[in-house]
């Protein structure tokens, strides 16, 4: 299992939505456990709409507690579970039928396959979310190398191609929106 990390993340309020929402992605690729979002005052609900928003981006973390002042989310997700090289094909195989149901979906003016092509593209960027915060993982934890079989090499050649994978999604994405 992935170690419990604990990471606890202040908010101002001059700190908006789109702050917190890069300050736990960093969080996340560092590959902590248990994020602790607080404020000294009431939270914004704009703070809270952007963890949530932010449990849906990636996988793993969920919020298992909220006060009206704080947000915790845990990071269920176990490496060994979904490797980076299960990542990576499970990218590919979703990215080839992405690429071809843009096309048939330009082709034949289909705005319903081209809006599927579109909402797949969030599960591209999940799993290349995992594959990179797996990749910070395996270079600060020789444990879970030796666990998953791995190493920072491998696993730095599974992200590049994670991240080739991914922009592929991006522009088979923006070939379904030239549908509508």
């Amino acid at each position: 299992k992935a170690s419990k990390r604990r990471k606890s993340i202040a908010i101002s309020e001059q700190e908006g939505p789109e702050h917190l929402l890069r300050k736990l992605i960093g969080t996340y690729l560092a590959g902590y456990s248990l994020i602790e979002i607080h404020s000294k005052e009431r939270m914004n609900p704009d703070i809270r709409k952007a963890a949530r928003e932010f449990t849906r981006m990636v996988m793993g973390p969920e919020i298992i507690e909220e006060t009206r002042n704080s947000v915790v989310l845990q990071d269920i997700s176990d490496p060994a579970e979904l490797p980076q090289d299960k990542c990576l094909r499970r990218m590919y195989l979703v990215v080839r039928g992405m690429h071809d149901d843009a096309v048939l979906a330009l082709r034949d003016n289909d705005i319903k396959l081209a809006d599927d092509v579109v909402s797949r593209d969030t599960e591209i960027d999940k799993l290349y979310w995992m594959i990179a915060k797996q990749y910070n993982l395996l270079l600060t934890d020789t444990k879970l190398c030796e666990r998953l079989g791995s190493d920072a090499s491998k696993s730095l050649n599974l992200k590049l191609a994670a991240k080739i994978l991914e922009r592929i999604g991006d522009h088979a994405a923006k070939i379904s929106v030239e549908v509508k």
